[in-house]
């Protein structure tokens, strides 16, 4: 059976990683009978994932009421959507799921409808950097600056994964002897995430050189690396 008040709900980012990051729930709620509704009352649970940000924002007005106990919208024509938003702040990152449960329903309860959204929280690290530098004390001519990033390596667990990125950053001069020469250093980042949440094709690994430094005493170059994982969309087990 089709309801006659339809929510479309959406939560953004569905993945969280870190205390105090907020989050946005969007609520689309549409009258699609043929009558006018009214006092339809919305409310919507976040309260189990952190506490409320401001204000909820109805059609884009903010609203004195708490959708948690709920928000009540005097009419709805037919065919006419409310449109409803509000930020939670998240302040306990342990693993766990978190439902966000919204309903609406009118005056005379005989108009209803819910819609669930989950929530991930992690405690594992999205984003990991690493910065190096190398220098040679040889007088001589730089011909090259180079980055060699390895091939990115990941071992599965059966919850987690090891994400392993590489990289050599290095000069290559000639002395003051005239002689061709090489230096190289090896630089590594590694960091965890949820296996069931890892897309490797969503993994993104960057070098980018900071600064060189070419003086009349040294040779240097400062490089960092940034490893960002940008999770799979994941869906309810």
């Amino acid at each position: 059976m089709e309801e006659d008040l339809i929510i479309v709900q959406t939560v953004t980012p569905n993945v969280v990683y870190t205390a105090n990051e907020t989050v946005t729930v969007n609520i689309e709620v549409t009258n699609t009978t043929d009558e006018v509704l009214n006092n339809v009352t919305v409310t919507s649970g976040y309260t189990n994932l952190g506490t409320l940000q401001g204000q909820v924002l109805v059609n884009g007005a903010p609203s004195a009421e708490d959708i948690a106990t709920g928000i009540v919208i005097a009419t709805l024509g037919p065919g006419e959507t409310v449109n409803i938003s509000y930020e939670v702040l998240v302040t306990d990152i342990t693993q766990r799921q978190v439902s966000i449960t919204t309903t609406a329903s009118d005056a005379a309860g005989t108009v209803t409808a819910a819609e669930t959204s989950i929530v991930y929280v992690s405690p594992y690290t999205r984003y990991t950097s690493v910065s190096a530098s190398i220098c040679t004390e040889d007088i001589g001519c730089v011909e090259e600056v180079f980055v060699e990033r390895e091939p990115v390596r990941y071992v599965n667990t059966c919850d987690t994964t090891v994400i392993t990125a590489g990289f050599y950053i290095g000069i290559k001069y000639e002395n003051c002897k005239g002689k061709n020469k090489t230096a190289r250093r090896h630089e590594m980042a590694t960091f965890t995430v949820p296996t069931d949440m890892f897309n490797p094709d969503t993994l993104e690994v960057n070098v980018n050189r900071i600064c060189t430094a070419c003086r009349d005493y040294a040779q240097c170059i400062t490089v960092y690396l940034s490893a960002d994982f940008p999770p799979s969309t994941v869906e309810p087990a």
